[in-house]
């Protein structure tokens, strides 16, 4: 969906940002690309079909001269013995601990830019969220 830049940097929680399932709060006036989700059947994983999806959403921001942004979960926190969201994410981006949704998204040049505290309701990620953003 697009947001104006004064959304995206606001950093809010999921439900504030999108307004919900049905992203009522699009605004197609918007210059940043907020990447919602991406999601591959299992059956076709490992197969590259998601970094596709990524180099798709990218090209579109190219082509349509718009930033992309997103936030992301960060499932492996919960199994992790660290503190908090941050310093998982911190360890994740120092290549010291490998996420399932965090890694792939900076191997696809995603840069991280923090964590959104009580982003959405998430126990995996310790209800946080990383925020990543696109040189496009």
């Amino acid at each position: 969906m697009l947001v104006t830049e004064e959304v995206w940097h606001a950093h809010l929680d999921w439900q504030t940002t999108t307004g919900g399932l049905s992203l009522p709060n699009h605004n197609p006036q918007g210059y940043v690309m907020y990447g919602i989700d991406i999601s591959v059947h299992p059956n076709f994983r490992g197969q590259g079909i998601a970094r596709l999806l990524y180099e798709k959403r990218l090209q579109y921001c190219r082509d349509r001269k718009v930033q992309y942004g997103t936030v992301c979960r960060l499932p492996g926190f919960i199994h992790s013995k660290l503190d908090d969201p941050l310093q998982y994410a911190l360890a994740v981006v120092g290549n010291i601990v490998t996420d399932p949704t965090l890694t792939p998204l900076i191997k696809l040049g995603g840069v991280f830019q923090g964590i959104i505290p009580e982003y959405m309701d998430d126990q995996e990620s310790g209800n946080a969220g990383a925020i990543l953003e696109w040189q496009v």
